[in-house]
């Protein structure tokens, strides 16, 4: 409403976010009685334990969103980082989803600890890779028909781009569990290096495609990034309790998201393949979606 309202620039989105941000804060300590944290001592303790490392693995994470994009408006100028972010809500609506999701998911994986005696946390972790496959699939499918609508005259990298970006889901799929079954069971000082280190990585090896336009290096180095980002946590995870998570489920999820995506990149690049792709995707979504929930309620 602000950017309708008063204008459409960075500032007055940002401060209008601000005052979101206060406002909502506010309404939360109206509705709630929250009580003085120092009569708490063991509560703040162990909060401030598990939540001093997620800092710099915070911030490495938003530079893994959109760090690369930085590189790309610096060193190559701001039209072809405004091409480049054309095509990312290719990557950031399978984020929006998984994200909405995790709510439900870390629900479940924190209220048991470490401990699935009823099955629950191995269901999620089914589902999230369902979710994640299906992400990655209808992505794909619909990436082409996305960015002739998103770009005017897109050229081809775009197209190519725009296919392989929403794999970038499933690796946060992936990460999404291994860390909210790192916050269960209290061992997040990991967070604070395994994230910063790939992130770093993952900017060191952009810098180069970002200042000769190189956009399809970047974006895949992107995609990558956050692959390995899951398979990393996974294993950390797997190091401290092999139940904790179902590896082999994880990786083999991540093939398939793989494989869905290079088959997607020999499909044409015409307006109207991609709308015949956007309506086949969909509809093999649909019938695999109502498939897993049959599926479900047998069980």
């Amino acid at each position: 409403i602000a950017i309708v309202a008063i204008a459409p620039t960075a500032t007055v989105y940002m401060a209008s976010f601000a005052v979101c941000v206060l406002v909502a804060s506010a309404a939360g300590v109206l509705l709630s009685k929250p009580g003085a944290p120092l009569k708490f001592r063991e509560s703040v303790k162990s909060a401030v334990k598990a939540s001093l490392p997620v800092l710099p693995h915070s911030i490495a994470l938003v530079l893994m969103l959109q760090g690369e994009s930085i590189l790309i408006a610096l060193r190559s100028g701001e039209e072809l980082v405004g091409r480049y972010n054309a095509v990312m809500p290719l990557a950031l609506g399978p984020l929006a989803v998984i994200m909405a999701l995790s709510n439900v998911w870390q629900t479940t994986i924190f209220s048991h600890r470490g401990v699935d005696s009823t099955g629950q946390v191995a269901r999620v972790q089914r589902e999230a890779v369902f979710v994640g496959l299906m992400l990655t699939l209808g992505g794909s499918g619909v990436a082409v028909f996305a960015t002739h609508v998103l770009v005017n005259d897109p050229e081809p990298v775009l197209l190519v781009l725009a296919r392989i970006l929403p794999l970038l889901g499933y690796g946060y799929v992936v990460f999404l569990i291994a860390t909210s079954q790192l916050f269960a069971i209290g061992k997040t000082r990991v967070l604070a290096v395994v994230t910063p280190t790939i992130a770093a990585i993952g900017l060191g090896l952009a810098f180069f495609p970002a200042g000769s336009g190189n956009l399809l290096a970047v974006g895949v180095i992107k995609v990558i990034a956050y692959l390995l980002l899951g398979v990393a946590y996974a294993w950390v995870v797997r190091r401290h309790d092999r139940s904790l998570i179902d590896l082999p489920l994880m990786l083999k999820g991540m093939a398939a998201s793989v494989v869905v995506t290079a088959l997607m990149l020999f499909m044409p690049d015409s307006l109207t393949w991609g709308i015949v792709s956007a309506i086949a995707t969909c509809a093999v979504g649909l019938v695999a979606g109502l498939v897993y929930l049959r599926r479900l309620r047998s069980l």
